[in-house]
């Protein structure tokens, strides 16, 4: 059983605390791809679900978390995690052959989409796996052990 000491929390909450300030890194990236690449920079309310600051939260604690307690499996959890998520938006737009530019520009969102996806989850998951180490956590078993 592990024991939630002053240590243990200040870690732990310093690990949550890092992976919501990523959000303003990635953000910075996100805007950065898509100058670079030519795509609309913002998009209207009426097309925005969920807002991107919650999903990133989500995916980053997520990972945090599966990092954390060195789940098994983790990385294949992750990438679907990211495969459902470009799924759900693949095709949003209609797309035209006569309307290159924004075909391209579809292309390249989703592009995007992926890169920060990737970027997301690695820092929350890195950060869960630094966390772990930290706490000297590495000789505990997994949190889903096969004995």
């Amino acid at each position: 059983m592990v024991e939630f000491d002053p240590k243990t929390m200040t870690l732990i909450l310093s690990g949550i605390l890092a992976v919501l300030a990523a959000y303003v890194p990635l953000d910075m990236l996100i805007v950065w791809l898509r100058v670079r690449s030519r795509v609309q920079g913002s998009r209207s309310a009426e097309e925005v679900g969920v807002p991107v600051w919650i999903v990133g939260s989500f995916e980053r604690l997520a990972a945090f978390a599966l990092g954390l307690y060195a789940a098994l499996g983790a990385t294949v959890m992750l990438a679907a995690w990211l495969a459902g998520k470009l799924a759900a938006s693949w095709q949003r737009y209609p797309t035209s052959d006569k309307d290159m530019e924004k075909n391209r520009q579809v292309r390249a969102g989703h592009l995007v989409a992926l890169i920060v996806g990737i970027t997301s989850v690695s820092v929350g998951y890195l950060v869960g796996l630094f966390v772990r180490h930290a706490l000297e956590w590495d000789a505990l078993p997994t949190a889903v052990s096969p004995t």
